[in-house]
C-alpha cells in the first residue's frame, strides 16, 4: 500500500487532532456504493486520497470532481475504485449529493508497506491547515 494508503492515515490523524463542531472525520474506505450513504445529505464532503497528477512527491492539490478529465472506462484512484462513477451513481439515483472537494496528495512510493513515505507524511501534517482554509472559504 505505501503512499496509496494516505487517506486512511489522514483520517486517523485528523480524527485525533482536527476538532471543529462543523466537521466530522470518517474513513470512507475504497470508493464504492457504500460511500454514498455516508455522504448523502451533507453540505460538503472533502475526500483525501493518493492522486497521480505528475506533481512532486508530497505535493497537495485540491479540485472538484468535474475538473477531472477522464477517458471512457478510466479509473482515477490508484486502488481501483472509481470515485467518479460512484458519485455519478448517487446523482442518477436522485440522492441529495453534497459539494465535493478532493484533496489529492502526490505519492512518492507505491509499495507493499503500511508506512507512508516521509514526503507524504509531511503532506498529511499540512492537511489541518488545508482543510481549515477550505472550510473558512465557504467552499
Amino acid at each position: 500500500m505505501g503512499d496509496e494508503g494516505v487517506g486512511i492515515h489522514a483520517a486517523h490523524k485528523l480524527s485525533a487532532e482536527f476538532k471543529r463542531d462543523d466537521c466530522e472525520i470518517i474513513d470512507g474506505g475504497v470508493p464504492s456504493i457504500s460511500l454514498l450513504h455516508m455522504i448523502e445529505g451533507r453540505s460538503l464532503v472533502i475526500i483525501i486520497d493518493c492522486a497521480e497528477f505528475g506533481g512532486k512527491p508530497g505535493e497537495i492539490i485540491t479540485f472538484k470532481p468535474d475538473q477531472i478529465k477522464r477517458e471512457k472506462n478510466s479509473v482515477i484512484s490508484l486502488h481501483g475504485g472509481d470515485l467518479l462513477s460512484t458519485l455519478d451513481t448517487g446523482s442518477l439515483l436522485g440522492l441529495k449529493m453534497p459539494s465535493i472537494i478532493i484533496i489529492g496528495i502526490q505519492p512518492d512510493k507505491i509499495e507493499m508497506s503500511h508506512e507512508l513515505s516521509n514526503k507524504v507524511k509531511m503532506a498529511v501534517d499540512r492537511l489541518p491547515e488545508v482543510i481549515k482554509d477550505i472550510l473558512d472559504s465557504g467552499f
